[in-house]
């Protein structure tokens, strides 16, 4: 997740109690237990845990991407500098990049981002970097360079999940999320400072030991770790609780200038329907199948009016459960489409 500020324009992401339960086949699961922390401007935040800690749901739950229905139950206060953040609202300060990728298979890379920056009518600035994906050979410890360039010199507020960083990557970070089990256990700054919190708890890294090796081997989920547990839940709220408070308390309060690179809604259509229309073009047999449905239904309809009788009542009986069966048809072909916009 990022969010478009500049140095005068500042944005500092607090967020608290948040909290999300969802319902299983086994029960309830809590995938969030009341958290509460802040994600500044002009730093690089990173959220780490082992599997099913609750990095992705809590990235999620920043941006508001978490609504309550009748299997998820949620509950937060967020806040962007005073703003209240809201799903509708993040679009306009804000982007978010999801886990998992949306690309579309008849789509070239660079027409992907192409239609992504015609959307945000993004500067030839920002189109020039955005470049830089289409190069293979762009490693991770790259991508977080220029992350961290855009937090320094642009005073954006950049907020990832990653899983087992390097130790290049490790250093670089400016502020760490640790989860477990839906709970923080550390939230500050990187390097130094999180070995000495976790040494005062007689969790000391060895010298020789590569820092973010040593503390997801003792996050991770296993009977040797659970046990430890209550003791990093108890350091956290005793030793970092009031000091995460007070940095809430600190942030900053500027007002929120919005994106002015949004584009008209008409353009976005034109823009999703021309994509469209590419995809099925460059799919052979979806075209074929699509020209085919064509035309048979047109020959359906043109002969539903061959010798027909003249009776306003029969006619009207028989389109309106053509139409019925029409509309269905449409609207199990238009969902998937739907799905990929």
């Amino acid at each position: 997740m990022q969010l478009n500020s500049e140095k005068a324009n500042s944005i500092d992401i607090t967020f608290k109690d948040v909290s999300m339960t969802v319902q299983t086949k086994a029960g309830q699961k809590q995938l969030l237990k009341n958290v509460s922390g802040i994600c500044k401007h002009s730093e690089i935040t990173a959220i780490l845990g082992s599997s099913g800690a609750g990095k992705s749901t809590l990235l999620n739950s920043l941006c508001n991407r978490k609504q309550n229905n009748k299997t998820t139950q949620v509950s937060e206060t967020i806040q962007a500098n005073s703003t209240n953040l809201t799903f509708k609202n993040f679009s306009e300060f804000g982007s978010y990049v999801m886990q998992d990728d949306v690309l579309l298979e008849t789509m070239t890379v660079r027409e992907c981002l192409q239609f992504a920056a015609n959307l945000k009518r993004v500067s030839g600035g920002e189109r020039k970097r955005a470049s830089i994906e289409l190069d293979s050979s762009f490693t991770a410890y790259l991508l977080i360079t220029e992350l961290k360039r855009q937090a320094k010199q642009k005073g954006k507020t950049v907020i990832f999940t990653i899983h087992s960083p390097s130790s290049d990557i490790w250093s670089m970070f400016d502020r760490i999320m640790l989860l477990v089990d839906g709970r923080f256990i550390y939230q500050g700054g990187s390097n130094d400072q999180i070995i000495k919190h976790f040494s005062k708890i007689s969790f000391q890294c060895p010298k020789l030991q590569i820092p973010v090796d040593y503390f997801m081997s003792i996050m991770h989920y296993k009977d040797s770790n659970t046990q430890s547990y209550p003791k990093y839940f108890q350091s956290y709220n005793s030793q970092m609780k009031q000091i995460v408070e007070s940095e809430m308390e600190q942030k900053s309060d500027s007002q929120i200038i919005v994106n002015k690179y949004s584009t008209p809604q008409l353009y976005q259509i034109s823009q999703i329907a021309k994509r469209a229309f590419n995809t099925v073009k460059r799919n052979p047999i979806l075209f074929k199948a699509c020209m085919f449905q064509a035309v048979v239904i047109g020959l359906i309809i043109g002969l539903i009016y061959l010798q027909m009788e003249d009776n306003q009542h029969i006619f009207q009986q028989f389109m309106y459960k053509l139409i019925y069966q029409f509309s269905k048809y449409q609207m199990d072909q238009i969902t998937p489409l739907a799905l990929e916009i």
